[in-house]
């Protein structure tokens, strides 16, 4: 289905649950924030710009990972090259380059107002696996992002898609991480209305999630993430977050400890 026929317009299907996320995304900042109107314009403002930011580098990350590609359908096909730039440009994301892009949205436009930046990922933490969950579900009608073949529980088979295998059983790996946002959603939605995470809700949906996309890159069929030294980009995307959450961690724990023995000494 990668259409919807709205009042006899055809909306693309993933950019219509893209848009329901973003909109849900903006609920839940009119609820969390429902107690302190100052907080709620500037979240909205800065939201604004993650969701552009976030745009942009998925799109910029896509064209990375596809630069040889596009390349080389230049070379063979000289007199067309405007129409495959436009191609690409039409369509394709990555959600690390969206993510990476929303964190950077967030950065930049926190510091314009003068916000602290790590009270609004604090904010933005839950919405992140809302507005995603909602993209892979618009994956899995669409059919990108698809599984690898599969019989067994849950299995699914696409009979008129233009980016899945049709007529082959398939593995629901974009229903799965779909699941795994909302679940993480809850979680974080939860800690951050109990104040729980000492504010630092942005590295438990890091950790929780760079972990599930690894695991998921090896049930995915689809050719379309690029691969080096036999893993794809998102999941050395995922090492490297990991190396950077245990640097945070490490760290902490050197402050800690500094903070323990300098009270100790007084």
């Amino acid at each position: 289905m990668d259409s919807i026929n709205i009042f006899g317009k055809e909306i693309p299907t993933y950019g219509l649950l893209g848009t329901l996320g973003v909109v849900l995304g903006i609920v839940y900042l009119l609820w969390s924030c429902r107690k302190d109107k100052k907080l709620l314009e500037d979240s909205i403002y800065i939201y604004i710009w993650a969701c552009i930011a976030a745009m942009v580098g998925a799109k910029l990350l896509y064209l990375v990972i596809e630069a040889k590609n596009i390349v080389a359908l230049m070379k063979m096909y000289p007199s067309q090259i405007v129409q495959i730039i436009l191609a690409y440009l039409s369509g394709g994301f990555v959600f690390y380059g969206g993510l990476f892009g929303a964190l950077l949205g967030v950065l930049l436009a926190s510091r314009y107002f003068g916000l602290s930046f790590m009270k609004q990922l604090n904010i933005f933490a839950p919405i992140i696996p809302l507005v995603h969950g909602f993209g892979r579900i618009g994956c899995h009608l669409v059919g990108c992002c698809y599984g690898i073949e599969y019989s067994g529980f849950l299995h699914i088979i696409y009979e008129n898609s233009t980016h899945a295998p049709n007529g082959i059983w398939l593995f629901p790996v974009q229903l799965v991480e779909a699941s795994i946002n909302f679940a993480l959603f809850i979680v974080l939605a939860v800690m951050a209305a109990k104040k729980l995470g000492k504010g630092r809700l942005i590295y438990v949906y890091l950790l929780v999630y760079s972990v599930a996309r690894f695991i998921l890159e090896f049930f995915r069929g689809d050719g379309y993430r690029g691969r080096l030294l036999g893993v794809s980009t998102s999941q050395l995307i995922s090492i490297a977050i990991w190396i950077y959450l245990l640097s945070v961690f490490v760290i902490g724990l050197r402050k800690n400890s500094d903070t323990c023995i300098h009270n100790t000494d007084n």
